[in-house]
């Protein structure tokens, strides 16, 4: 049966309010009560979706287009339009501006008249599956047996959700993705407000904890699934009071950068992150401590000028190799000099020949020992 919500006209003498005169709180009250009969209602029932508005068709498309129906649904009451042709079926918008759900087709929603338009809320948790709840043909019994295509959304038997604290506000969507509001309370931590952004639960398996240890055949409901970290696609975390429990790629030695993160921390994990200004913009990162870029393999730096200390240094940076070249080619120009004036003439040979030469040439390998061979520059 469908759900009526009444509005029944109060038993009062007071009357209409009068058109003229101060509007007071009590006169709008009047005003409201006398314009409500023992009829009014509004009815709340269940609807089959039978298609979604994402966007106007190439037809419809056009400087007239009417984009806030972008996100409605056509929708046929279960019970009052059982087998209503859909040609003649409702057109119903998302009650909440802000947050909706999109249904999929043939999926219940409740839907509402209010001054002459109709709304829909969330879809009906029919299964307590966050993926798939559609109840085929529920408003057509005629065409029950009809063959329906669901795709894209084809039936997930092993469905995961995400497993609530109390106290948690969630926002779970369809594909494996969610939005934890929560704390670490349940761990006795209090003023440990958290949350956590996961987009594919579990996307690299199970960690070293398994939180699937079998999969059922039978139709039921898999356990739900807590995040992991390490196990999940892509996580933000934003965190208070908890300490993190993480492999990191690579574990810093620098003082702050290091385990254990705890305390208020942020943390972006995934297999890849881009950080990306367009239009002239700027990416700035300021510690109160220090900083710290940890790598496996390398750190590059693509750019066409760099500076180290501040934004006005103005002493060039030195080229290892290219400085050991100059200097060794400067050593060579020396020991060919030859005729070099002495107390007894000049010099017949070069001064490379000198028998004390040896020591500059053992000095000229130990310059170039200096140079690295992990940590290179650009010209």
């Amino acid at each position: 049966m469908p759900f009526r919500i009444p509005f029944k006209k109060s038993k009062t003498k007071s009357g209409s309010p009068e058109r003229n005169g101060v509007v007071t709180l009590t006169k709008v009250e009047q005003l409201i009560e006398s314009k409500l009969t023992e009829n009014d209602f509004y009815e709340i029932e269940l609807v089959e979706v039978l298609e979604t508005f994402l966007k106007p068709t190439v037809e419809q498309e056009s400087e007239t287009s009417d984009y806030s129906y972008v996100g409605a649904v056509r929708g046929r009451y279960v019970l009052s339009e059982q087998g209503k042709p859909f040609n003649e079926c409702g057109v119903f918008r998302p009650l909440n501006p802000n947050i909706n759900v999109v249904p999929i087709k043939h999926e219940l929603v409740l839907g509402i008249k209010l001054n002459g338009e109709h709304f829909y809320m969330s879809p009906l948790n029919v299964f307590g599956n966050p993926t798939y709840n559609i109840q085929p043909n529920v408003s057509d019994i005629k065409s029950k047996n009809k063959i329906v295509d669901l795709r894209p959304f084809e039936r997930i038997d092993d469905p995961r959700k995400l497993a609530p604290y109390e106290g948690d506000v969630i926002i779970e969507g369809r594909y494996n993705n969610s939005i934890r509001l929560g704390s670490y309370q349940y761990n006795q931590h209090r003023e440990s407000a958290n949350i956590k952004l996961v987009a594919g639960h579990l996307y690299w398996g199970d960690s070293e904890d398994p939180q699937k240890s079998f999969a059922r055949k039978d139709g039921r409901v898999e356990s739900p699934v807590i995040e992991d970290i390490d196990a999940d696609g892509a996580s933000i975390y934003l965190t208070t009071n908890e300490r993190l429990k993480f492999t990191p790629a690579r574990e810093s030695e620098v003082e702050g950068c290091a385990p254990p993160f705890q305390g208020k921390h942020i943390l972006l994990n995934s297999k890849r992150i881009t950080l990306n200004t367009p239009a002239q913009g700027s990416i700035t990162m300021m510690s109160s401590k220090n900083i710290s870029l940890s790598a496996v393999e390398m750190v590059v730096l693509e750019t066409p000028s760099f500076r180290i200390g501040r934004h006005t240094a103005d002493q060039p940076q030195v080229l290892g190799q290219i400085l050991v070249d100059k200097i060794q080619a400067l050593v060579d120009a020396i020991g060919n000099v030859v005729g070099i004036p002495t107390p007894t003439g000049p010099t017949a040979g070069p001064i490379n020949t000198a028998p004390s030469w040896p020591a500059v040439d053992a000095a000229m390998a130990q310059i170039k020992d200096c140079l690295s061979t992990k940590h290179l520059i650009d010209e």
